[in-house]
């Protein structure tokens, strides 16, 4: 999808955005994690994020999996 990006067709921000769903997806799918820690209004503003939001889901995501880890 960074080709689209690179290309201007989308915008980066809409690629950061579907691309931090895409790496939920992955946590959710494929990692032992606490389901508690995305909440049903995490998933939504996940597809309409600002960039301060962006940051902050990240965040979360590499604590829940850091919690995995240990």
């Amino acid at each position: 999808m960074s080709e689209l990006s690179d290309k201007g067709i989308i915008s980066n921000m809409l690629y950061q955005q579907s691309d931090e769903v895409r790496l939920w997806a992955n946590v959710v799918g494929h990692e032992d994690f606490d389901p508690d820690a995305l909440t049903p209004t995490a998933c939504e503003d996940a597809v309409y994020v600002q960039p301060t939001r962006l940051t902050e889901l990240r965040k979360l995501r590499e604590q829940a999996k850091k919690g995995d880890e240990g």
